[in-house]
């Protein structure tokens, strides 16, 4: 590879450049290609109505058996109450929806107060289910309705509350909700996970131990509440994948180029250093160094290698016969060849390697 690379004439900082843009598009690629959570949603919206009469008991006062919603009613003419509760919620798109709902009545008994705060002021509340529980599993839903009519006992809530203050000798106001409570999920290719199913609570609300009262349907605004369910899941997406391979694969690839970078400028500046060398030496005594073609011939001389190129001048300062320069491609060669004796000093690349 490294003689491929050479071939190329790639340089050090050429593959240093490549170096960092394979570096950053790896580290980038990989935290994409790892970072695989992904935000999905499902939006849907619902809306509660209720209506209700209030049915008198016999008297003769009133004409009519019931007084219609929105009136103030004489606690001791409640017979019942009559109750239509209608909850509808449609969604974007098909789901699979696994849900249940039933109808309560709770009563609440809380301290008079004019400045209420949460339940800070409630001393006792309790839930009497009205229904039983209904378990519903729908596929590729776009709708869910649910309706129920109650009949509610407003005299048996009422003598409850009336029971609870008299015994311990409260002074307290009393509510009656009315609601459905509803629990679900929903299913979806989109999610990997059932999400659970909210609702926008609507519900009648009616005081208590009262001589008179006024009912309230608390939560309805008359139009459809918007939701919109977020959740975050792992992706499975092939492409998450593919960039994971390439990021990790630039990132090795990346600190390959850096070690060639590295490699190459070594050994450029072992080479220029022996070049420097040489020509120092051939500029400095060209006086008495001659530049040869061929190899000095030495066979048959005692061949007498030296280590410094000092040396080599106190021979010729004592025989005075000229110093042959022959390079051959890495390695330089300065001999002196005598009459029965060859001196000779050497110098090459793989010098400067041993000198870091």
């Amino acid at each position: 590879m490294k003689e491929k690379l050479e071939k190329l004439k790639i340089g050090p900082v050429t593959a240093l450049i490549a170096a960092c843009l394979l570096m950053i598009f790896g580290v980038f690629a990989t935290i994409f290609g790892f970072n695989t959570k992904k935000i999905v949603s499902i939006n849907y919206s619902d809306q509660g109505t209720i209506d209700y009469k209030v049915y008198l008991k016999e008297n003769r006062f009133f004409d009519t058996p019931y007084l219609p919603a929105g009136r103030t009613y004489i606690t001791n003419l409640i017979n019942y109450l009559d109750v239509d509760m209608n909850y509808e919620l449609y969604f974007d798109e098909p789901v699979n929806v696994n849900y249940s709902y039933y109808y309560v009545a709770t009563i609440s008994a809380a301290k008079n107060s004019n400045t209420p705060t949460a339940n800070k002021n409630e001393y006792w509340s309790k839930d009497y289910n009205l229904t039983e529980q209904v378990d519903k599993t729908l596929s590729d839903a776009r709708n869910i309705g649910i309706s129920q009519n109650l009949k509610i006992d407003y005299n048996k809530y009422n003598q409850i509350l009336s029971d609870f203050k008299s015994t311990y000798s409260l002074s307290a106001t009393g509510t009656l909700k009315v609601a459905m409570v509803l629990n679900g999920e929903i299913v979806s290719n989109k999610f990997d996970s059932p999400i659970p199913l909210e609702y926008n609570e609507v519900y009648l609300s009616i005081p208590l131990t009262e001589q008179s009262v006024e009912a309230s349907v608390v939560g309805s605004t008359g139009e459809m509440q918007s939701h919109s369910n977020t959740h975050e899941q792992n992706s499975d997406c092939f492409g998450y994948l593919v960039l994971r391979i390439l990021g990790i694969l630039a990132i090795i690839v990346s600190i390959l180029a850096c070690a060639y970078a590295w490699i190459i400028r070594k050994r450029k500046t072992n080479a220029q250093r022996y070049d420097n060398t040489v020509k120092h030496l051939i500029g400095s005594y060209d006086s008495i160094v001659v530049e040869v073609n061929e190899r000095p011939k030495t066979s048959g001389l005692n061949v007498l290698t030296v280590n410094r190129f000092d040396e080599l001048l106190d021979v010729y300062n004592s025989i005075h016969l000229p110093i042959s320069c022959y390079r051959d491609g890495k390695t330089t060669e300065f001999v002196i060849v005598g009459e029965h004796m060859a001196w000779k000093y050497s110098v090459s690349t793989a010098d400067f390697k041993k000198r870091k």
